[in-house]
């Protein structure tokens, strides 16, 4: 990397519309004042290696990144002048693995599942075009979405909660990590994102020394993202008020007054400008515009 940040920031982009697009006009702008502001954006996702290649080449960005509920990190080869500790060389990265490979999940998934008389359909056992027709997706789109390297997206037909608690039980006691969501629950890495952001954040301050990390994320499903750098930004996916208790586990947070992509615009621009003055940085205030 050739310039010296003073300011990273990790986000979340699960739940921001448009983002996979730099042809959205308003995140394109934010996006060219965050480069000049020369602020990594470090993306946090549950998609996979190929879905945020694909994000970041849209996006003309190249920094590390954190994929399938934060099973591993991936740093662009070369991008530090050392080579990150721990780390696997493939082709263009270094990688740390948290995460079980893939077809150890999948089976371990259907294994639990047959041992418990329910069944599961996860990615594995769709097709592209499942994919696609059952997640609003183009072919493209689901093609990347099925190289799944760590974890399994799965749901369980018509099962009631106590069938997916059992699932859920089951898995656990094996060392997997399970999260339950909108279409699909998801079989990977017991490790949340703190671990891959704790040592992204050593490797820019070795690289560096002191920067300031910034989290943007849902308050409901981002936590450990949230409380895990310098500045969390509370941006949520739906339009509500946060709850008092996610106020009180999140008391220097920013919360964004509008959800999804237009409370992430306002973020990076606040950021933009903040990290352009290189000043204001150690005391947010409770909301912004």
């Amino acid at each position: 990397m050739n310039v010296e940040p003073s300011v990273v920031v990790f986000t979340d982009i699960d739940c921001l519309s448009g983002l996979s697009t730099s042809r959205d006009a308003e995140c394109a702008s934010v996006l060219r004042m965050a480069v000049a502001s020369e602020m990594p954006l470090v993306l946090c996702s549950t998609r996979t290696r190929a879905e945020l290649e694909s994000i970041q080449q849209d996006l003309n960005v190249r920094h590390p990144f954190l994929c399938e509920n934060g099973a591993a990190v991936f740093v662009p080869r070369g991008y530090f002048d050392f080579a990150p500790p721990h780390a696997r060389p493939i082709p263009g990265y270094d990688v740390i693995e948290f995460g079980r490979p893939h077809a150890d999940v999948v089976h371990a998934l259907h294994r639990t599942a047959a041992d418990l008389q329910i069944d599961v359909v996860g990615f594995a056992d769709m097709s592209i075009a499942d994919v696609a027709r059952d997640g609003g997706l183009s072919l493209l789109e689901a093609r990347l979405a099925k190289l799944r390297e760590y974890g399994e997206p799965f749901r369980i037909p018509g099962a009631e909660s106590s069938g997916r608690q059992r699932v859920f039980r089951a898995l656990w006691t094996q060392g997997h990590g399970c999260t339950t969501g909108g279409r699909y629950d998801y079989v990977g890495s017991a490790f949340d994102e703190s671990a891959g952001i704790h040592i992204i954040r050593g490797l820019y301050r070795r690289a560096f020394g002191p920067v300031v990390t910034v989290g943007c994320g849902d308050p409901r499903r981002d936590a450990a993202l949230l409380q895990s750098v310098d500045i969390p930004l509370a941006v949520q996916c739906q339009a509500a008020e946060p709850a008092a208790s996610t106020v009180m586990k999140l008391p220097a947070a920013r919360f964004a007054f509008n959800p999804g992509m237009g409370g992430w615009v306002a973020g990076l621009r606040w950021l933009a400008r903040v990290a352009g003055r290189r000043m204001g940085l150690t005391r947010p205030r409770a909301r912004w515009a």
